[in-house]
């Protein structure tokens, strides 16, 4: 949790000032950020402070999408910026909760292709997919097993990658808001570059471990993707298989129980006709 109290309060007072901001709710906090809702110029906007060098290179790159697909930033320094805030009542999470998961993924695959066709390269640091892998190559060496298989399949993958963008790296259906009359948009990108295929991965994960984990699910995800000529079914699968290896990754270094993602992986590599 973000608690550094001198920092928060002397920097939120300072941009406060700065950008004429006026309190309109309470302070939120995360891992690595604060939230603060405020009026700017009569608008509703959301003030985020963060401490992380990561999070910062997310804010360039929604400042660089300049509000196609994403939300929309009205000031930004480093470490902090000021967006539109998300006011809507609609919920993507809910769609898919309440049956209308097909719904809820063509909305996803219209904001991602609106952002994958804005042209950020060269523009800002993006940090490369290979990077990103890191945790999944360190634990396929020290665990094996399906982890092996993941990182091989992730392997090929990042040597050979198609159609490569400015990427979100977090897609899911609570990064994607309702912003009222400005419809649908991402927030929190991760800011990485590589195959724009691997910005669907995390909703084979998503939203639930009970809608994630049957494999009709994932049979039906694929061929409603698929449905779009950027995605290829196959590439798609094992884009899948690579980042549920990751995705368990992390969650073993937290010391946490990697059991969805790995039931995942075990699920996406039998439909690919890859033993484990």
């Amino acid at each position: 949790m973000f608690s550094d109290e001198l920092y928060i309060e002397s920097n939120l007072s300072r941009i406060k000032k700065r950008w004429g901001l006026t309190d309109d709710g309470e302070l939120i906090r995360t891992q690595f950020c604060v939230l603060q809702p405020v009026w700017y110029k009569g608008l509703s906007s959301m003030l985020k402070l963060s401490n992380s060098k990561d999070e910062d290179r997310g804010f360039e790159l929604l400042e660089c999408w300049d509000g196609h697909g994403a939300v929309k930033i009205y000031e930004r320094e480093p470490l902090a910026i000021l967006m539109q805030r998300a006011t809507g009542q609609r919920s993507l999470k809910r769609l898919v909760l309440d049956g209308k998961e097909a719904f809820a993924n063509e909305i996803i695959c219209e904001v991602v292709g609106t952002i994958h066709a804005k042209n950020c390269t060269g523009q800002i640091d993006l940090l490369p997919l290979v990077d990103w892998f890191g945790s999944l190559r360190q634990s396929a060496v020290s665990h094996g097993g399906i982890l092996m298989v993941c990182n091989s399949i992730a392997r090929e993958l990042l040597n050979s990658p198609w159609q490569e963008t400015a990427l979100h790296g977090d897609i899911h259906y609570d990064n994607v808001l309702d912003f009222d009359e400005s419809g649908w948009q991402v927030i929190d990108p991760k800011a990485l570059w590589g195959e724009r295929t691997f910005d669907y991965a995390n909703l084979f994960l998503n939203p639930t471990p009970e809608i994630a984990l049957p494999k009709q699910r994932i049979i039906c995800l694929v061929k409603q993707l698929s449905l779009y000529p950027s995605i290829d079914p196959s590439r798609l699968l094992k884009w899948v298989a690579a980042y549920t290896g990751l995705s368990a990754s992390w969650l073993i270094e937290e010391g946490k129980d990697p059991k969805v993602p790995v039931s995942v992986a075990e699920l996406v590599l039998s439909e690919l006709g890859i033993p484990i």
